[in-house]
């Protein structure tokens, strides 16, 4: 369990989340792995499922640092990011590679779900993911991202959270 850098928990209902997580938190210690945690359609029976993604982070030989694992953990309030709402890390950064939490348009001073809609929660939500990259590694921005997923309550919110990511990479590359 010490190797696993990122989960994806899957859940039927979010109205087990407290359940879910009571365990989770039990089997990670102070730096837990990054974690995505969306409500889905799960077979009949299956309440929850989990993917891991796991690396065997390196130890120090011959005074060289191999793969050190990274990890940042706000738990307080804070006015650039959210604190996580969870048994989670926000970002993890194994040698040169950035394996960040998901991120819910919360603003961060008061951890409550902004206004404004699906333009709104996208805009919010990407600028916390810029944010944990640039917190992790200054020289990181969203044009260095090799995959991310967005998941979206309704299909019909694809385009506008598709239109705002377009945006922002366009924006990275003028900077």
């Amino acid at each position: 369990l010490k190797d696993i850098i990122l989960v994806h928990l899957y859940m039927k209902s979010m109205k087990d989340f407290n359940v879910i997580n009571s365990v989770y938190v039990t089997e990670f210690d102070l730096c837990p792995p990054a974690r995505v945690c969306v409500e889905t359609l799960l077979p009949d029976g299956v309440l929850f499922c989990i993917d891991c993604f796991a690396h065997k982070y390196g130890i120090a030989k011959d005074d060289v640092l191999r793969d050190e694992k990274l990890v940042m953990h706000v738990q307080s309030i804070s006015h650039w990011a959210p604190a996580s709402i969870g048994p989670y890390s926000q970002s993890i950064k194994v040698g040169d590679v950035l394996y960040c939490a998901g991120q819910i348009a919360l603003v961060p001073c008061t951890m409550q779900l902004v206004s404004g809609g699906i333009w709104t929660e996208a805009i919010v939500s990407l600028r916390h993911v810029e944010r944990l990259l640039q917190a992790m590694s200054q020289d990181t921005a969203l044009h260095h991202v090799i995959t991310a997923s967005c998941y979206v309550t309704d299909s019909k919110h694809i385009p506008v959270a598709r239109s705002i990511w377009q945006k922002k990479l366009r924006e990275c590359k003028k900077v």
